[in-house]
């Protein structure tokens, strides 16, 4: 089954299967719920929650009307932004993300005024924030990122923008982006016929489009470099071109603006921008992306950054562990990855996201969907729940700091006691005692079979424990392997006093009371305790 993962992009509109939040299986948002500590939410005594104000910014939230009521509060405000977006091609990730985020917040007492925000490019994401200020939003949910207009550090005039919000008071919470597998970043560096210097041939970055793409890809392809000043209206006159081949290096498309750092209005072939951008649609095949350096003024310290999009599209040549784009990098922001999604941005230099949990959803039809805005959209609803706890006069607003401490387990305030269950996993007979005391560390498992891999991949995660790594499941480790035909040796009739595990040899089930005798190389597979906690990715 082809899992669909939601794209965090900014300029590629995204053809995602609809679904709304009564289509998703309860086992999906309960799953969603522990991993964010709202699995049985309860408002502490003597505290009274406040009423709040939540805004989701996003590229568009098509199928809005019909779910007004339905999966989405009854109350809830679409806004518009001063450049419209045309109705045919509108996304329908807005809505997605908001359906989540209501129906974990629905789970707890908290009343919100929820906004959604059409914030599809610059001048309408500058609108929504001004409005966000000016009304005095508790919240903002982003799960977007940019590929453009920052440099990878949390600078750039998209974070100058956001910046502005969260100065404000504003909590910002943004999805980390699924970038993870589709970045490669690299110095400036001049070689033959001042090409840049890239690590594939002919100095390049690789691209494959798969076979199974049904015969096109529809490839988009952004390069940038770290010019980009903190003012939208001041531009650089530093210049690269972008050339795509295919592998008999005949050109498919170029792109090749004159950056300035002044430009006209309307000046054709002009960018104030450290940026271009191919879209272009190409047969299987094995494609370079090259960079033609057309400026004499690169120094030692500039970076270039390859991104590309697109089903089936593979980037051979990839920078692991720096893939997180603006403003998932803006240091004011709470930063959320997806750590159950291969294609989860990252930066270990920021030693960002600063918070993940599971994101796979499946809806009553089969389909699949995972990726950075569902974790997103989780988290925000948890975090939203803290700040309508707080209730200080004297801290009107929890701090970003206070907030990551409760969401990751411990009270952002003496006076405010955390309001989620203690965690099951802390129970020593189940076993299943995380490493660290307080959340489960992710951890890759050296499982090769078919089957092991189905079963991940259905929505299964590895961490460690104290009594070895185990694969945390949304549902019954035995039930599952029914549903997908997977043979187990030794099947019990009934699972209560049984364990399911596995080996290069396959899976069996043993007697809880034999749990000792499993093998080192055997991994157990367990249904997820209550209220299930995981450490951010470092």
């Amino acid at each position: 089954m082809k899992i669909a993962v939601l794209l965090t992009i900014f300029g590629l509109v995204v053809s995602q299967p609809a679904f709304s939040a009564d289509e998703i299986r309860s086992e999906s948002l309960e799953a969603l719920a522990n991993a964010v500590g709202l699995s049985k939410p309860t408002t502490p005594s003597g505290v009274k929650l406040r009423p709040i104000k939540v805004a989701i910014f996003d590229n568009g939230f098509q199928g809005f009307q019909a779910a007004l009521g339905n999966s989405i509060p009854k109350g809830t405000k679409l806004r518009k932004g001063p450049i419209s977006v045309d109705a045919a091609e509108e996304e329908g990730h807005g809505l997605k993300v908001a359906e989540i985020f209501s129906s974990l917040l629905d789970r707890t007492d908290v009343k919100y005024d929820l906004h959604l925000f059409q914030a599809f490019g610059y001048s309408n994401l500058q609108s929504a924030i001004d409005t966000a200020i000016i009304e005095k939003f508790d919240l903002v949910l982003y799960s977007q990122v940019w590929e453009y207009g920052g440099n990878g550090d949390g600078k750039g005039f998209i974070n100058q923008l956001v910046s502005n919000a969260t100065a404000r008071g504003i909590t910002w919470v943004n999805a980390s982006g699924n970038f993870g597998k589709r970045t490669y970043r690299a110095p400036v560096v001049r070689a033959d016929d001042d090409w840049a210097r890239l690590p594939g041939p002919n100095q390049s970055v690789q691209i494959r489009c798969g076979k199974d793409s049904g015969g096109v890809c529809h490839l988009r392809v952004v390069l940038t470099w770290n010019s980009f000043s903190n003012d939208v209206n001041e531009g650089t006159d530093k210049d690269l071109d972008l050339v795509v081949t295919d592998d008999a290096l005949n050109v498919v498309k170029s792109a090749g603006l004159a950056q300035k750092k002044i430009a006209m209005p309307g000046e054709p072939g002009v960018s104030l921008y450290p940026r271009e951008i191919v879209t272009v649609d190409v047969k299987p095949g094995l494609y370079y992306v090259r960079a033609k350096i057309r400026s004499q003024n690169f120094a030692s310290g500039d970076e270039l950054r390859v991104t590309a999009s697109g089903d089936f599209i593979e980037m051979l040549n990839r920078t692991e562990g720096e893939t997180l784009l603006a403003p998932a990098d803006n240091p004011s922001v709470i930063t959320v990855g997806a750590f159950d999604s291969e294609m989860n941005g990252v930066s270990r230099k920021l030693s960002r996201p600063d918070l993940s949990a599971i994101s796979l959803i499946e809806t009553e039809d089969g389909a699949q969907f995972k990726g950075s805005s569902n974790s997103a959209a989780a988290f925000a609803a948890r975090i939203a729940f803290e700040i309508s706890k707080n209730t200080s006069p004297d801290q009107p607003h929890l701090d970003r700091a206070s907030l990551l401490q409760v969401a990751r387990g411990g009270t952002a305030r003496p006076t405010i006691p955390n309001a989620t269950q203690p965690s099951a996993s802390s129970n020593p007979q189940a076993g299943l005692a995380s490493t660290t005391g307080t959340c489960y560390v992710y951890v890759a498992l050296p499982l090769t079979t078919p089957d092991a891999r189905k079963m991940l991949r259905d929505g299964g995660f590895a961490v460690s424990t104290v009594t070895g790594n185990k694969v945390f499941l949304n549902e019954n480790p035995f039930s599952r392997a029914s549903r997908m035909g997977i043979a187990v040796n030794g099947a019990p009739q009934d699972t209560t006093h049984f364990i399911l595990a596995g080996d290069l040899s396959g899976f069996f089930a043993v007697p809880i009371a034999r749990r000792s005798d499993l093998g080192r190389d055997a991994v157990e597979f367990v249904q997820m305790p209550t209220a299930t906690r995981y450490c951010p990715i470092q």
